[in-house]
Formats: C-alpha cells, sequence, structure tokens
C-alpha cells in the first residue's frame, strides 16, 4: 500500500519500476493479479505485472512488478545497477535459502557502488 501510495504521489515525476521478489513463482503470481484488481484492472500486466521463469506478463505501461528470487538475480547480472529500477523489495526472507541470501549480498554490494559515485560527485 506504502509503494502504492508513493506511486500516485510521483507519478508526475517519473519515478520508475519498483520490484517485488518472491520465493516461488506461485506467490508472485497471485499477487500481481491481486495488486492489478487493487488498482482497478482486469488482470496482471497492466501497472502491476510479474515474472517469473517460462512466464511474463508485463507491458511498457507495468510500474511495480513481480518477480521470482531467480529472475532479479538474473537481471542483477545483466545489469547490476537496476537502472530504471526505483525501489526493491525482497519479500519473504524469512524462508531463507541460498538465492535470497546472494540476493541479498548482491544487492547490498550494488548499492554501495551507487553510493560512493553519487559521493564523489558532491
Amino acid at each position: 500500500r506504502d509503494l502504492h501510495k508513493d506511486y500516485r504521489r510521483q507519478r508526475q515525476m517519473c519515478i520508475r519500476d519498483r520490484i517485488c521478489t518472491q520465493p516461488r513463482r506461485i506467490s508472485a503470481i497471485g499477487l500481481a493479479q491481486r495488486g492489478a484488481h487493487e488498482w482497478g484492472e482486469r488482470d496482471a500486466g497492466g501497472t502491476v505485472g510479474y515474472r517469473v521463469r517460462l512466464e511474463s506478463r508485463v507491458s511498457r505501461a507495468t510500474r511495480i512488478e513481480f518477480v521470482t528470487t531467480g529472475i532479479l538475480l538474473r537481471a542483477l547480472a545483466g545489469d547490476p545497477g537496476l537502472a530504471g529500477v526505483s525501489h526493491v523489495v525482497v519479500d519473504e526472507v524469512h524462508e531463507r535459502d541460498v538465492l535470497t541470501d546472494f540476493l541479498l549480498i548482491l544487492l547490498q554490494v550494488s548499492q554501495s557502488r551507487i553510493d560512493t559515485g553519487q559521493f564523489r560527485r558532491f
């Protein structure tokens, strides 16, 4: 709900995509469908979408994307800075597994690189 309010408030500033990870594909799909309904949309693929292995429901209009942990790890491999992503939410982190632990480490390293670059400019 907070991301929803934040999106509405900052829409004019072109704040981009939010990504929320889920440990299982059924969770990512289910949450995207529920989020789409809460936004008043018929199904996932509009403002709220999802990407899981072998299936994707996103469009150019997608601003909140639910993904599995593995999908986000692949995205980080291709773009360590996650260009165009304003928020990353790692949900169900208490269900500790190797992929989630590795994801948290990579996100911390990516954040450190970004902060260092911004600090040098000042």
